[in-house]
């Protein structure tokens, strides 16, 4: 393989990609903010919550199933029955579109509502490039990863910008770039993964297995955007704007979370022993070491970072994003410790970490946010990750040795983003 090839299948293009999305995520958020105002943000945000979160809870855990199936027989067979499947979603997410508008976004125009269903009708869509992005991940093709990450926000961003240039931005052309990014992003998967000549599996099976990292997936997406989608009712649209805001900053670390974490799901799964433990530790250590990294820079820029991107609207904004900040450390080592229960099969245990952080996090939500709004937001966020990390390390149970960060751990992060994985 050229060294050119080399660069583009390693985790380094993950990192470019992901680098490349945060960036893009700073332009289309301060032209929405700055058009729509802080209430105006709020409504965006709720509602590519709900768009994000729909689907993926309603994917049963196939994203993950199907990763393990390819990893394990290279076969494209279960590719061509999960997107069969991904098209039966539009009945139930057709049901949760009209839910949606009758009670969260009772407060949406005509054409914010119209936008929010046929949005959610389209959750067949991110269903099948969600697949599509565990496949070429299990077959380590992280330049195909990279292409899927972009894509989306680079045509929802480019909407965006047209709307700012036609000084059209609204509520409802905001869902809609939203929807045209996450069609192409499925068309383009669907190129990249052929299945045309693979023979089906049966569908029992496959869902059987989806059904192990089912409450791992939707607990976990429910943890991060759940939030965000009961921001409106509970405190408010204009809150909701300055803890949106608060989550853009806080989740910027996620995009290097991802890329160091990529080989560690074939690490894990093609180890044993010794080997697994030093795999884990290093998956867990160079996770730290990006996330403390991160959350130090982060909280370095943002005091005057977020007045000059967002405007002097969202200056009251700054407590949420610090809690916010803190709590994306733990958001980037937990994402490596997710990875590594995947791998040993552990969706049981998985789910129950996800589980007790979003418990967490919605006892403190529904108890505090009516009273403090956005910083309670944040608080409720940043202490559901810190319980979900802690009982994610519980089951892992590495060597207490393993995990200690040591100043070499900075050349493991590099060798990671550079190479064909980890240890391995």
């Amino acid at each position: 393989m050229s060294a050119v090839m080399r660069v583009f299948n390693s985790p380094m293009t993950m990192l470019g990609s992901r680098l490349s999305v945060a960036a893009l995520g700073l332009i289309s958020a301060p032209l929405i903010a700055h058009a729509l105002g802080p209430s105006g943000r709020g409504e965006t945000a709720s509602a590519l919550a709900a768009m994000y979160l729909v689907p993926i809870v309603l994917a049963f855990g196939m994203p993950f199933e199907v990763r393990r199936r390819v990893l394990a027989d290279g076969g494209m067979g279960a590719v061509r029955t999960a997107r069969r499947l991904a098209l039966l979603t539009v009945v139930p997410a057709g049901l949760l579109a009209w839910l949606a508008v009758s009670t969260l976004f009772s407060g949406f125009d005509t054409g914010a509502a119209v936008a929010v269903v046929v949005a959610l009708a389209c959750t067949p869509l991110m269903v099948c490039w969600m697949i599509d992005i565990g496949v070429v991940g299990a077959q380590r093709r992280f330049g195909a990863v990279a292409l899927l990450q972009a894509t989306q926000p680079i045509v929802y961003v480019g909407g965006i910008l047209v709307l700012a240039l036609m000084d059209a931005m609204s509520v409802a052309g905001v869902i809609w770039a939203n929807v045209i990014g996450s069609a192409a992003t499925a068309i383009l998967g669907a190129m990249l993964n052929r299945t045309h000549r693979a023979e089906p599996v049966p569908w029992r099976p496959l869902l059987r297995g989806s059904s192990t990292f089912y409450g791992a997936q939707a607990s976990d997406a429910a943890y991060q955007r759940l939030d965000q989608v009961l921001m409106l009712p509970l405190i408010g649209s204009h809150e909701a704007g300055l803890y949106s805001v608060a989550v853009t900053i806080g989740t910027l670390p996620v995009f290097l979370a991802h890329a160091v974490a990529a080989p560690v799901f074939s690490d894990i799964s093609h180890s044993s022993g010794r080997a697994r433990v030093r795999a884990t530790g290093e998956a867990i250590r160079s996770a730290f070491v990006v996330g403390l990294a991160s959350a130090i820079f982060l909280a370095v820029v943002s005091p005057w970072g977020v007045p000059l991107l967002f405007g002097a609207a969202f200056t009251d904004a700054l407590p949420a994003v610090m809690f916010a900040i803190l709590g994306s450390l733990f958001v980037v080592v937990a994402v490596s410790a997710g990875e590594v229960l995947s791998a040993q099969n552990l969706g049981v245990r998985l789910t129950i970490a996800q589980g007790s952080g979003l418990v967490t996090c919605l006892v403190l939500l529904f108890s505090l946010g009516p009273i403090f709004g956005a910083n309670a937001a944040a608080i409720a966020n940043a202490s559901g990750v810190v319980i979900a990390l802690t009982v994610m390390l519980l089951s892992i149970r590495p060597p207490v040795r393993t995990i200690v960060p040591r100043p070499s751990d900075a050349l493991l992060v590099v060798r990671r983003l550079t190479g064909r994985g980890g240890t391995m």
